[in-house]
């Protein structure tokens, strides 16, 4: 099924040809790694009203994926796109974030991404990408509008 390194599974997923998602032309990556966010309800500060804020592996996902499949130059959609590895045009190549497990303390991230025949046979140079677009946003302070941003989006699809 996978290949299995420093917690991150690598799947693929074969389709058959009656399946309505079928084309012999995509090839679905799929990366799948651990997390332990643990849901709690914190109190502001006792000076102000009180309310409740709980992030959900599902928001950390949305913002997520809103980072990775932004368009720019320095994007991994470009990256991806610049060597045709993602199909033109549509939505088959963007990554697409999903928690097939998620309870508080352990939750398990899944990473799939459309790629082209060209794009599956330099899969390894597509994961060592996706990796290092999360290395790099995990490691760049985000600019303080951006994130804002982010995260009203993620409050507008429900998220919080």
């Amino acid at each position: 099924k996978g290949r299995s390194t420093k917690g991150a599974t690598q799947a693929i997923i074969l389709r058959s040809k009656e399946d309505a998602q079928y084309d012999e032309d995509i090839q679905t990556l799929c990366m799948e790694w651990p997390l332990s966010l643990t849901y709690t309800r914190d109190r502001c500060d006792s000076r102000q009203a009180p309310t409740q804020h709980v992030i959900t592996a599902p928001a950390v996902g949305f913002v997520l994926s809103q980072m990775i499949a932004r368009r720019g130059p320095g994007s991994l959609r470009y990256f991806l796109d610049k060597f045709g590895w993602i199909p033109k045009g549509g939505t088959r190549g963007l990554p697409r974030i999903s928690f097939p497990v998620d309870v508080s303390g352990f939750q398990v991230i899944r990473v799939e991404i459309g790629l082209t025949n060209e794009g599956f046979a330099n899969r390894s140079a597509a994961i060592a990408a996706v990796f290092e677009s999360i290395r790099t946003i995990l490691s760049t302070p985000l600019q303080r509008d951006l994130m804002k941003q982010y995260l009203a989006a993620a409050w507008l699809h429900g998220y919080f």
